[in-house]
């Protein structure tokens, strides 16, 4: 009960997040990092943590300055079962 509060929590969170860290002039065509960031969100809201990590670990390759994403990461790797 307690990482389904804490994975909706993160939800809403992410929901907020993605409106302001990527950009518009930084997405293109061959790699998104709203739509890279958005399936790492789904991923861990579907409990697959692993997918979760690849993703936001991607978007902080394509916008290092990805607030969100980092913050999803070093939540992840506190709470989160290893991934």
């Amino acid at each position: 009960m307690k990482l389904r509060v804490i994975s909706l929590a993160l939800l809403v969170l992410v929901a907020f997040c993605v409106q302001i860290s990527v950009p518009a002039a930084q997405q293109s065509a061959h790699a998104d990092p709203k739509s890279v960031f958005m399936d790492a969100r789904r991923a861990l809201a579907h409990g697959d943590y692993a997918a979760a990590k690849r993703g936001f670990t991607e978007v902080l390759k394509m916008d290092p300055r990805s607030e969100c994403a980092r913050n999803r990461l070093e939540f992840g790797a506190r709470i989160l079962p290893e991934a």
